[in-house]
């Protein structure tokens, strides 16, 4: 079902079939809400993707989610993402929102970094009142916004094998800090940066100024961008410009990328690259790569200065680039 909005209005002065008074029921009914959604759409489709804004205890059994109507301003940013990592320490695997804000007219910067933050969820979507549609901005603003979307596709093997990962390990995509980092206190109250999935960290910019501060946890981190290295457990001032988004890739951690695409399968994916966070030291890691209906099991292993990567049987051809 794409979407099953609304569902958490239900009246605290209402009487149910079975007597239940509102007040008791006011909770619960996004449960039962979703779930009825969901088994007519099994029955009709045997599917049982659900996309739902409201929830309870209970509705993690009908993913996806996300978080409701927001106005596009920056102080919105913080608070929409808070509420998803909130959602994902609640036990949901699957959450995103309404880049660019939907209840008024966004605008070119804002909707560039919210893009940025954006499209670093489980799922994505421009979505709200007025013009979303990209190519009804500024040539510039099209042109960064779509670069964002561009490398989203190429993620996709790195997001489809997340996505198996946190389904088996009850993990969400977009994850607090302190899931990863929980002897860390620095991390325990950190909510304007975040791990989407295992190895990638994400530190949106949230205002006007194109600076901010992002902690770093314990690691060595690279730079998405330009293959810097930094020592964590430490706190950095960054300054970036208007189409650089804070990305690093943790230590150890295996991004599989795959090729530009306008839309999923439009070309077979016959190359991945494989994107490495090198080892400081002696390590092990490991990420299952789907790829032609299979999944690929990739190892890293880092032991007395040399570096081995295992790629598992294909035909797929694997190209290594060691951060």
């Amino acid at each position: 079902v794409i979407k099953t909005d609304f569902g958490e209005s239900a009246p605290l002065d209402g009487v149910y079939y079975d007597g239940t008074p509102g007040h008791r029921m006011h909770n619960l009914y996004p449960l039962f809400y979703n779930k009825a959604a969901c088994q007519i759409t099994k029955e009709m489709t045997d599917g049982i993707c659900m996309w739902s804004r409201s929830a309870w205890a209970g509705n993690q059994r009908y993913p996806v989610h996300w978080g409701g109507d927001s106005t596009p301003n920056w102080s919105n940013m913080i608070p929409q993402l808070e509420g998803g990592l909130s959602f994902g320490l609640s036990g949901y695997q699957f959450w995103s929102q309404d880049i660019g804000g939907f209840a008024g007219t966004t605008f070119g910067k804002l909707l560039i970094r919210w893009m940025q933050l954006g499209l670093f969820h489980s799922h994505s979507r421009i979505h709200g009142m007025g013009k979303r549609e990209l190519y009804r901005f500024r040539p510039n603003i099209m042109r960064i916004c779509r670069d964002y979307i561009q490398l989203r596709y190429q993620l996709l093997p790195y997001i489809y094998g997340s996505a198996f990962d946190c389904v088996e390990k009850s993990l969400p995509m977009t994850r607090a800090l302190v899931i990863e980092f929980q002897d860390d206190p620095n991390v325990w109250n950190i909510s304007n940066e975040f791990m989407f999935g295992d190895n990638l960290l994400v530190a949106p910019i949230t205002d006007d100024t194109n600076t901010r501060e992002i902690y770093f946890p314990k690691g060595v981190w690279t730079d998405w961008w330009n293959g810097e290295r930094i020592k964590g457990e430490k706190w950095i001032n960054v300054e970036v410009d208007i189409e650089t988004l804070p990305l690093y890739i943790r230590e150890g951690g295996i991004i599989p990328i795959g090729p530009v695409m306008n839309y999923i399968d439009e070309i077979e994916t016959n190359e991945i690259e494989l994107r490495i966070g090198k080892f400081e030291g002696d390590g092990k890691s490991t990420f299952m790569v789907p790829v032609k209906d299979d999944r690929i099991m990739v190892k890293y292993i880092a032991s007395n200065g040399k570096h081995e990567i295992k790629v598992g049987k294909t035909d797929v051809k694997f190209l290594i680039n060691m951060g």
